[in-house]
């Protein structure tokens, strides 16, 4: 196993000559165990590179790792062969890393979107005459049931299509139930319209977002708001995290 992670790092940074990364591309497509240590591999890889390289410490943070690998290993490991000193040499810089990034995101509040949510109660009976299932819609919806809530409003779009109060709620219960790709469809078709329902729906499209971890989609999302608007006031806090 230590090899194959040896091997993994060195495709990685294409230090493999054109023979080898021939007969790593043959494993990858034979071999499904080899396949999924590559894919966990790499996918640790790069988030780890990825967090690290984001942070203004990044280059003060590599040469401290690089010093104490060379150091730790000078002294223990001048007797061993090149091969076992670089591989070792790769397992504790992938430790410090690990330990870096752990330290540094425990030190940080993380974005959640349960801070930022609210669940303002709706009222869409008084203005339809299809009471029943509207008054449904509406309970489940204030009762936060977004389940039945989701439910009911598509039975109810599906009689008044050209609705977009109802495709907005639609759209809200589908991000707290996680159905992001739908949700985020029917609030990218309100928000690029000249709707009333324009800035709430870029404000439920930034949460769902922002619940799925893509800040930089949230981020630019929110500067789309109108600053004139009430979504505005609810953005402003969030932006500034985002920066």
């Amino acid at each position: 196993m230590e090899e194959q992670y040896l091997l993994f790092e060195k495709f990685l940074s294409n230090e493999l000559s054109e023979e080898e990364r021939i007969s790593f591309t043959e494993q990858l497509s034979s071999n499904i165990s080899f396949k999924e240590n590559f894919l966990l591999y790499k996918e640790t890889h790069t988030f780890l590179t990825t967090s690290i390289e984001k942070e203004e410490e990044t280059s003060s943070f590599k040469e401290n790792l690089s010093n104490i690998s060379d150091s730790y290993f000078n002294k223990r490991l001048s007797s061993k062969k090149s091969r076992v000193y670089s591989f070792m040499k790769y397992a504790a810089a992938l430790f410090l890393l690990i330990f870096g990034v752990y330290m540094y995101q425990n030190s940080f509040k993380p974005i959640n979107y349960e801070d930022f949510v609210s669940y303002s109660s709706i009222d869409i009976t008084v203005r339809s005459t299809q009471n029943e299932l509207l008054t449904k819609a509406e309970r489940a919806f204030n009762n936060k049931d977004f389940d039945n809530a989701s439910k009911n409003l598509e039975t109810l779009i599906k009689q008044d299509e050209s609705n977009t109060e109802l495709k907005l709620y639609h759209g809200f219960c589908l991000i707290e139930l996680n159905i992001f790709e739908k949700a985020d469809q029917i609030l990218n078709t309100i928000s690029s319209g000249n709707s009333v329902y324009k800035n709430q729906a870029l404000w439920y499209l930034a949460l769902s977002k922002l619940k799925q971890k893509e800040y930089t989609s949230s981020k630019n999302i929110l500067l789309r708001i109108d600053k004139d608007s009430p979504e505005y006031n609810l953005a402003k806090p969030l932006l500034s995290k985002l920066k």
